[in-house]
């Protein structure tokens, strides 16, 4: 490779990432902001998410649903041994415990929504990457959830779409420098 074609986003070792951001570069030089914007968002999503997989042994939404699902059941199990002190004849305490136990149970999977996008905040920013900096490129880009098969489904955004010009070359710049900081840690990672 030519010292001309060396770019930061030629230095991301995650291949789909990096041909991503290729993709993204090459529609911003085309003038198609939209495409870039939505290269960027997959490139990132999955990138992250598979460094992350590999620093922390799973995904951040992995991390969160955990969080709840332990945060509900100590609850729940809470409500319970406090109903079972009440000492109460009356069995209505006792149902109540065991309903609001039963709803956290089935409450837990939604709750995630509430803790993941500060759990994400948080686990970026302990790599790195400035919450300012990431608030700015999730309001740039479009929503991307991946099927079990790891197909990327992108949502566009109701508002402010197609971006500014602007606003796709810092969406792509910010996936690649997250992803070589992610990738940085991760070279420096025992488990790798």
């Amino acid at each position: 490779m030519a010292l001309e074609q060396l770019t930061p986003i030629a230095l991301i070792l995650d291949k789909d990432a990096r041909e991503r951001l290729q993709k993204a570069s090459e529609a911003l030089r085309n003038g198609q902001v939209d495409e870039a914007c939505i290269e960027a968002a997959i490139a990132f999503h999955g990138g992250t998410n598979r460094v992350l997989r590999t620093l922390l042994g799973r995904t951040y939404e992995d991390l969160s649903q955990r969080a709840v699902r332990e945060l509900f059941r100590e609850i729940g199990g809470a409500a319970g041994t406090a109903a079972a002190r009440a000492r109460s004849h009356d069995h209505a305490v006792q149902d109540f415990a065991r309903s609001f136990e039963q709803e956290l149970r089935t409450r837990n999977f939604f709750a995630g929504d509430i803790f993941e996008p500060l759990e994400r905040l948080v686990i970026f920013s302990g790599f790195g990457i400035a919450p300012s900096e990431l608030r700015r490129f999730e309001e740039v880009v479009p929503g991307v959830l991946f099927s079990v098969g790891g197909e990327p489904h992108v949502t566009l955004p109701t508002r402010n779409w197609p971006p500014t010009a602007e606003a796709a070359a810092y969406s792509v710049d910010f996936a690649a420098r997250a992803m070589l900081k992610l990738e940085g840690w991760s070279k420096l990672s025992p488990q790798t």
